[in-house]
């Protein structure tokens, strides 16, 4: 057993060690990527990502994570959460955590199931963050949009053209609307084609419905004329009132997602006080062949009543 435990905090500092070195060198390589996101001419005469030529794989990112999980969507992901790590080094991080839960639960018990669930809990900790994070995100995009679309509207009024009205909405705006906007607004300036550079931006937030709607009104305007300033307040006042409605959604089920955050979290607060108190008292949880069924019923039970709990309490507006 020591033995064992000492090949996993080994296998933990290295895989930790890697991926703090490997975190220490994703902004700098950031900021070359971005300016390498210029267009570099294609061999027909079009235009092409810089980034993606020259790519034995064809463009597509991962290497051999390909084998494992789909690359394209953990750069999505990654992308979107404003994350500055490759997804090779996400991974890394995954695993770097995972077994470092692993080598805790392993001083604690050393029972299979226990062993698995932390290590599996452990992997999923740097992608919980990575989506909590995207979903902050893109709530804090939405709630920027009415008044970067008002911005847009009130520069194309007075004659402004849209590149002209995007680089003040980039100047203007905080992140991570401006800096998004900003992204679109210096890939057109290098010679990507706007259409292009909405579609990216589209690519990069494909969750959210109204960055959609406001690339197709973009790349519909630019192909075909039409009143652009009235779609974009169209489109804020649908926002701003959509906006207003889920708020006040929250307010009327906040008694009812309260109860569900201490009713799920209740077992673990008074399981690890009966731990402090005493210890052999709940081991037999995990010892016992009965305490270890008992003790997988009362997880699943758990589980799935928070879940439910917040179904019933969440309405997508």
């Amino acid at each position: 057993m020591p033995i064992f435990i000492a090949t996993l905090v080994a296998l933990a500092i290295l895989c930790f060690a890697a991926a703090l070195y490997l975190l220490g060198k994703a902004r700098r390589q950031r900021r070359k990527e971005r300016l390498l996101q210029s267009v570099a001419p294609a061999a027909d005469g079009g235009q092409v990502f810089a980034g993606h030529r020259d790519r034995p794989d064809g463009g597509r990112p991962g290497g051999f994570l390909r084998r494992f999980v789909d690359p394209a969507g953990l750069e999505a992901l990654l992308a979107a959460a404003d994350v500055p790590v490759s997804p090779d080094r996400f991974v890394c991080l995954s695993l770097g955590s995972g077994c470092l839960c692993l080598v805790f639960a392993a001083l604690i018990s050393p029972q299979p199931l226990l062993l698995a669930i932390c290590m599996a809990g452990g992997m999923a900790l740097p992608f919980g963050y990575a989506i909590r994070r995207r979903r902050k995100r893109e709530e804090l995009l939405v709630r920027q949009l009415p008044d970067a679309l008002e911005l847009i509207v009130r520069a194309l009024r007075v004659g402004q053209a849209v590149d002209r009205a995007l680089k003040e909405v980039g100047r203007v705006c905080a992140a991570p609307l401006g800096s998004e906007i900003r992204t679109v607004y210096e890939e057109v300036a290098m010679g990507l084609a706007f259409e292009q550079a909405l579609e990216n931006f589209h690519r990069r937030f494909p969750r959210v419905t109204d960055i959609k709607i406001l690339c197709t009104a973009f790349i519909i305007q630019r192909e075909t004329g039409g009143n652009l300033t009235r779609i974009l307040q169209g489109l804020a006042a649908t926002i701003r009132a959509r906006h207003t409605l889920k708020r006040q959604v929250r307010t009327l089920t906040a008694e009812g997602r309260t109860s569900a955050i201490i009713l799920g979290v209740l077992p673990l607060v008074f399981g690890g006080i009966i731990w402090m108190l005493n210890t052999q008292y709940l081991r037999l949880l995990f010892t016992h062949p009965a305490g270890r069924r008992m003790l997988l019923y009362a997880v699943v039970s758990v589980v799935s009543g928070f879940m439910v709990m917040r179904w019933m309490t969440r309405i997508d507006v």
